[in-house]
């Protein structure tokens, strides 16, 4: 079985440790990790699912980088500017002739939740609105607000679900917590994943009330 990345065909098994940009990052990363970037890359669509932090393809490198210095506060300073530099080039599968097709659904605390402080949390809303406006076709961002009841995917981590041009693979599952990552291809599993992501955005606001409250995040004085 073959997976796409980027312009080319490489085999599954490989995809995520060969012929791509992330191999240069492989001594950061776990052989989980870089598997999922490698099959991020070569996929046509990606729904998303997140709690409480917004999803590493939409954040901007501020906001990246307190993640990642919260996330592991004794790293050497070179090692976040690695690890920064490589989100920023995951996020370059937005872009181009065919970019990544992207839904992505959040609790409305990912949207409050002061990552960085109030000026980095306000400049990530505002890169947030800014690529819903460049990307319409492709992007769609939708929260789920404080006044939902419930949906399946509440309680858990974030998630992704990823599909690949022409049936060339499943549909692969990503989980990732504190202490652990999953890439999973069960049918059964990534199923129900399904649903609970279409449960959450019948829950979340539509895309353009969606679109006002984060531009109300850093509209306020």
């Amino acid at each position: 079985m073959r997976i796409a990345a980027g312009s080319r065909l490489v085999p599954a098994g490989s995809a995520a440790t060969h012929r791509g940009w992330w191999t240069k990052y492989s001594a950061l990363f776990s052989e989980d990790l870089l598997r999922f970037f490698g099959f991020e890359h070569g996929a046509e669509s990606l729904r998303t699912y997140g709690s409480d932090l917004i999803f590493g393809l939409l954040q901007t490198e501020d906001y990246a980088r307190a993640i990642i210095e919260s996330g592991a506060p004794n790293l050497r300073l070179a090692e976040v500017d690695r690890r920064v530099q490589c989100r920023v080039a995951r996020q370059q599968r937005i872009v181009g002739d065919e970019p990544l097709q992207i839904m992505a659904v959040m609790s409305e605390a990912a949207i409050r939740q002061q990552v960085g402080g109030e000026e980095v949390h306000k400049a990530q809303l505002k890169h947030l609105a800014g690529l819903i406006d460049q990307y319409p076709e492709s992007l769609e961002i939708r929260v789920v607000p404080f006044q939902a009841t419930g949906h399946p995917a509440m309680g858990g981590s974030g998630f992704s679900l990823m599909t690949f041009p022409s049936g060339q693979l499943p549909t692969l599952l990503w989980q990732e917590t504190v202490t652990s990552t999953q890439l999973i291809m069960d049918s059964l599993t990534t199923r129900e994943y399904g649903l609970a992501h279409a449960e959450a955005t019948k829950s979340a606001l539509s895309r353009e009330d969606s679109y006002a409250l984060i531009k109300q995040g850093f509209s306020r004085r």
